[in-house]
């Protein structure tokens, strides 16, 4: 009996396994209560950043709605666009220009603003840079269209703001024009809408030096090749000579634009001004 009976060492050994098995149980649990912790700090977290972005457009969206002036915007080359029409005057008086305009439903508005609603048949009226008042938009008279309208709104306009330079360019059919008129006269004009429709004056000391091709009445090129490369070519050098005549509409100085505002407003129908 001695030797054949060993009941108590046979019975210490499954004393300790339960023990471990609780240890372990434990810890994976831990490790399950700090990741969904985790996990659910992190969708909490997410959730407050599409917020704070939902707001933030919103924000954006009601300060567009209300035409506030950005702080900071780049200004827009619209040279750069298919096709533009602008003006410089020699004025700082954005008030009397909108008089002569005849401008209706005038607002308050940015540069970048301005450009944008000038491309539906707006004006905009931009803040005075030096001695000039710059004026863009498609309601601006096309000459290719109808040189009369623009004749007789340019030389209106000259009489009673005195110095009017009007500059015209079409990418897409390589139309462009160019005047100055002073206090009702025109001392330079040329439109070119696939022939010469205007051709007033002698040419000014900027255009001989840019080497514009200008074409008289009647007059063809050689070749319609040869037409639109020199129509091109004279499409090129229109910002050139704005800033020869006026004001570098891609200098520096326009950069100032987003910090002030310009006038945006509806011009009524040009003939009857």
């Amino acid at each position: 009996m001695g030797l054949g009976t060993s009941m108590p060492l046979a019975q210490t050994e499954p004393v300790a396994a339960p023990m471990m098995s609780g240890n372990g149980d434990a810890t994976w649990g831990i490790l399950l209560a700090v990741f969904v912790t985790a996990f659910l700090f992190a969708i909490f977290c997410g959730g407050l950043f599409v917020e704070w972005l939902a707001r933030r457009q919103r924000r954006q969206l009601a300060r567009n709605r209300t035409w506030i002036a950005p702080k900071r915007l780049p200004v827009l080359p619209f040279w750069a666009a298919p096709g533009w029409r602008w003006m410089a005057i020699r004025t700082q008086d954005t008030e009397a220009v909108q008089k002569a305009l005849h401008i209706v439903n005038p607002v308050y508005c940015s540069w970048h603003q301005g450009l944008l609603a000038s491309r539906e048949r707006k004006l905009f009226i931009a803040p005075p840079t030096g001695n000039w008042v710059v004026v863009v938009g498609e309601a601006l008279p096309d000459p290719g269209k109808d040189v009369d309208e623009c004749y007789v709104f340019l030389t209106a306009l000259s009489r009673r703001l005195g110095r009017v330079v009007f500059f015209h360019l079409n990418k897409l059919n390589f139309h462009h024009a160019w005047a100055w008129v002073e206090n009702g006269e025109v001392i330079r004009a040329y439109a070119w809408n696939g022939q010469a429709v205007w051709n007033q004056g002698r040419l000014t000391a900027a255009e001989l030096e840019l080497g514009v091709r200008c074409f008289d009445y009647g007059e063809e090129p050689e070749d319609e090749v040869s037409g639109r490369v020199q129509a091109a070519m004279n499409l090129e050098k229109v910002p050139r000579l704005a800033a020869m005549w006026s004001i570098d509409i891609m200098g520096p100085q326009l950069a100032a634009f987003h910090e002030r505002n310009g006038i945006v407003g509806e011009p009524p129908q040009f003939h009857s001004a």
